[in-house]
């Protein structure tokens, strides 16, 4: 008589299921972004010099303008004293000298800010310096003009606070740039630039403001050699931020763009 062997199975026997991975969501190291802004300088330098040189006149343009401005609207022989308006309002000088140079700023500073963040966001993402995008602050110029103005008030508003403005414009700034970045990225208009801004800076505030405050000690140490050292250290400043806002906005699952923009 045949035997029939029947192998034993548990009747509920466990199957290995592999579950999905999913890549962690990057971070923003303000010492990873330095790293990789010098090296990006290292990688194409002329460009980079280039993508400085944008930056650097959009920075002189506010205060150059400004001073233009508050010069103009100060009376002959008054040196800091106040100024008395039509309305019969008095207003100190350096409260005109502000609102010019914020006026300038939303001007030509902002579209040309603009221009140079996408241009970074663009060199941090490829992994080598451009200039491409340096116009885009033009081409939406309506929505930099009104974030510029917008910026305008703030600083206005923050300058009657003489122990508080300082502090409260560290954060001001970062959420300043946040938004100019998101506009330079989506290119979305005003609406979505302060809601992509908010949410880029949602949980992270605190490196970003250390992302922005470490890129300007950086510029500002080119001056430290005979002003020659700005040739690389303003480069770099926008190159750090341009990294930075690409870890941010990956980290905030903000990478919603054609292929074309990218």
């Amino acid at each position: 008589m045949s035997r029939i062997w029947v192998a034993w199975r548990p009747r509920h026997q466990p199957e290995y299921v592999p579950q999905p991975t999913t890549a962690p969501r990057p971070t923003v190291s303000v010492y990873a972004a330095l790293i990789e802004a010098f090296r990006l300088f290292h990688e194409g330098p002329l460009p980079a010099i280039g993508l400085g040189g944008a930056a650097a006149l959009a920075g002189l343009s506010a205060g150059i303008a400004g001073g233009i401005v508050a010069s103009i609207s100060t009376p002959a022989g008054s040196s800091g004293g106040p100024t008395a308006s039509a309305a019969g309002l008095t207003i100190p000088d350096w409260f005109l000298a502000i609102g010019g140079a914020a006026a300038a700023f939303a001007a030509l500073g902002t579209p040309l800010m603009v221009g140079v963040y996408a241009a970074a966001i663009r060199s941090a993402r490829q992994g080598a310096p451009t200039c491409q995008g340096l116009l885009t602050g033009f081409r939406l110029y309506p929505a930099s003009f009104a974030l510029g103005s917008m910026a305008g008030v703030m600083t206005a508003t923050l300058a009657f606070l003489p122990i508080a403005g300082p502090l409260i414009g560290v954060f001001a700034g970062t959420l300043m740039w946040a938004v100019l970045s998101a506009l330079a990225d989506r290119r979305r208009g005003v609406v979505d630039a302060l809601n992509a801004g908010l949410a880029l800076i949602g949980g992270r505030l605190l490196q970003l403001v250390l992302l922005n405050l470490v890129a300007g000690i950086v510029a500002a140490a080119g001056a430290l050699a005979a002003c020659v050292g700005l040739v690389v250290t303003i480069p770099a400043m926008a190159l750090m931020l341009g990294v930075g806002y690409r870890d941010a906005a990956e980290a905030a699952r903000l990478i919603e763009l054609d292929e074309e923009d990218i």
